[in-house]
């Protein structure tokens, strides 16, 4: 026998166990679906596809899951949530309650695992079918770089499910995929996605989200009814927001629709009742139903746009229906007293410079601003615990009393004042005030992320004077690294060299790279990354020998 048949043995309401012989290579749809007194199961390594709602509605409390699979079908496991013993194909050991999952985590990293709090899927599974974990009670899930596409109604109904990872390697996440995870608080969505179906993460417990620059349309309900909701980044490669793609989102209060969107749907952003200030960069006015802000007092918001497009905002429904229409402008040339970044470029797992510009014709004797980084970059910390912030000499004298805070805000902000007790004041001109180290995260993708500053404020000696703007955007790229180029300046030679050396012994160069440091890439940073550079100087290879 090389396979077992779809509903071979479905409804059979007397079975408790059965092991499958090797050689069986495929365990057809619904094979075992309804077995309601089925508690354990043997599935051998020469398996490698189990079929559609293969074990759904089971007893299972004991499953034993070879690594040679491949293929998950839809609903495999829909409602089997009563996992208490696990045998591990890999190393035969048996946990006795879920509390052990942990465990198996860490001794079987090629053993798929299911109703558990945490469940592995082995690299050699290329797609999770639709409904395959349905209603399950994991609360965790690590999906390998192996996957491809997570298809519809994956993970619905998943309540237990707090985290999960999602790889560069998907491409596609299904309709429903993550629906009614109302635990799931955080999610990160690689640039990988071309495609985020309708309902994906509908009714998921999110307070925030980043969609990817791979996306050009955000389907409808995507993430209606995320009421924890608050903060939502939509790129410049979106073109259409889908039906009530942001529906009953009620924890947002701020939206930002980006240049390139020329299509919003109906009800896109309904009952999102806390909404009080919206910016939208197209200067055309995009083609937006009517309803798109449905139940939404849009008589005491604020709506933002382009300058010159503001009265074709102010003659197009729904957005003359705004109590506050307002431009936004960043393009700096055209501005004056005002705060910006200039945009700049880092590496991923390395710190960078941020310049903070000031450009004013006044004498400004203070400022204040909120800064919102992209996810994966925050401000660096020094050995004290204190933020890596400082005020230039550029602009100041040697007398200058001016003070620079900074505050982290409750949305993950941060606010910047700076002011002087005497009357020293910033003389205008058009420079740098202020830098800021910053931390990249080791997992960030190349690509252009968006650094804002908002609630700019500057003051003159007489404090009844002052300029605000609301908004202005600068970029933040990310660039790759060269392994062994530690200090970044485009050339392996022997400062990264002595480099390497000096991190090893304690004495950390300030423009150094982690990851370009670890040049054969094992994670530590020791004498064979030092003696690795010095290969690629002399040679053009870590291992001492010509590529």
């Amino acid at each position: 026998m090389t396979s077992i048949e779809e509903r071979a043995f479905n409804w059979c309401g007397s079975l408790t166990s059965i092991v499958i012989p090797n050689g069986v290579t495929s365990i057809g749809s619904s094979a075992f679906e309804r077995c309601d007194w089925l508690a354990s199961i043997d599935i051998p390594n020469s398996v490698t596809s189990i079929g559609k709602s293969a074990f759904e509605h089971t007893a299972l409390t004991s499953v034993i899951i070879g690594n040679g699979v491949t293929s998950i079908g839809e609903g495999v496991f829909n409602y089997c949530d009563c996992i208490t013993s696990i045998i591990v194909a890999s190393d035969n050991t048996k946990y006795d309650s879920r509390d052990n999952c942990n465990a198996i985590i860490e001794t079987a990293t090629n053993t798929l695992v299911v109703g558990c709090k945490n469940t592995i899927i082995p690299n050699s599974v290329t797609s999770i079918g639709g409904g395959a974990f349905y209603g399950s009670g994991l609360t965790s899930i690590e999906i390998p770089n192996s996957v491809t596409s997570i298809g519809d109604t994956a993970f619905e109904r998943c309540h237990s499910l707090t985290s999960v990872t999602i790889p560069n390697s998907v491409t596609e996440i299904g309709a429903w995929a993550f629906c009614d995870c109302n635990s799931l608080t955080s999610v990160t969505i690689p640039n990988s996605v071309t495609s985020i179906q309708a309902c994906a993460f509908n009714r998921t417990g999110l307070t925030s989200v980043e969609i990817p620059n791979s996306v050009t349309l955000i389907e409808e309900r995507v993430f209606e009814d995320c009421s924890g909701l608050e903060s939502v980044t939509i790129p410049n490669s979106v073109t259409s927001i889908g039906y009530a793609a942001f529906n009953r989102c009620t924890g947002l209060t701020s939206i930002e629709i980006p240049g390139s969107v020329t299509e919003i749907r109906e009800e896109a952003f309904s009952n999102c009742s806390e909404l009080t200030e919206v910016y939208c960069y197209a200067e055309n006015v995009p083609n937006t139903e009517a309803n798109v802000f449905k139940n939404v007092d849009l008589n005491n918001a604020t709506l933002y746009v382009p300058a010159a497009s503001i009265e074709a905002y102010q003659a197009a429904e729904p957005w003359s229906q705004f109590g506050n229409i307002m431009k936004i402008d960043t393009d700096i040339s055209q501005m004056d007293n005002v705060m910006y970044v200039g945009s700049f470029e880092g590496h991923s797992a390395s710190q960078v410079i941020m310049p903070i510009q000031m450009k004013n014709s006044a004498a400004i004797r203070g400022f204040q601003f909120d800064i919102y980084l992209p996810e994966g970059v925050t401000i660096a910390l020094n050995p004290k615990g204190k933020e890596m912030v400082s005020l230039s000499h550029e602009r100041r004298d040697e007398y200058d009393e001016h003070t620079l805070s900074v505050r982290k805000l409750d949305d993950g902000s941060y606010l910047f004042l700076c002011g002087s007790l005497s009357e020293d004041t910033f003389l205008g001109n058009d420079g740098e005030v202020a830098t800021v180290t910053l931390d990249i995260a080791e997992e960030m993708d190349n690509g252009n992320y968006p650094i804002i500053l908002k609630n700019i404020k500057l003051t003159e000696n007489d404090i009844s004077k002052y300029y605000e703007t609301p908004q202005v955007r600068s970029t933040l790229t990310v660039v790759s690294y060269v392994l062994g180029d530690i200090n970044d300046d485009g050339k392996i030679d022997v400062s990264d060299y002595i480099g390497i050396a000096n991190h090893i012994l304690g004495n950390t160069p300030e423009d150094f790279n982690l990851r370009a440091a670890d040049v054969d890439e094992n994670g530590v940073i020791d004498v064979s990354d030092y003696i690795g550079v010095a290969n690629i100087i002399l040679t053009g290879s870590i291992y001492g020998s010509q590529q």
